[in-house]
């Protein structure tokens, strides 16, 4: 998962405030593989049947703030 910790540590980089949006487009990128990833991590279950509750916990604040990112884009250069 060296993606992952790669991508926490340039986090900095997206800057979402008012009218001032800025976003390094690989964190985009790297952003969006972590959601696939914690999205598969998510739906399976271990050997109790059970799903990974950390998992679906991160995939769930991963995908809002890709969306946030979504919107911000579209937003920008939608006109």
């Amino acid at each position: 998962m060296k993606h992952i910790k790669k991508y926490n540590e340039s986090e900095e980089n997206l800057n979402i405030i008012g009218n001032n949006f800025t976003i390094d487009i690989s964190d985009f990128e790297k952003l969006s593989r972590e959601v696939g990833y914690y999205n598969a991590k998510s739906n399976i279950r271990d050997e109790d049947g059970e799903y990974d509750m950390e998992a679906i916990s991160k995939y769930e604040k991963l995908r809002e703030k890709q969306v946030n990112m979504l919107e911000e884009l579209i937003k920008k250069y939608s006109k």
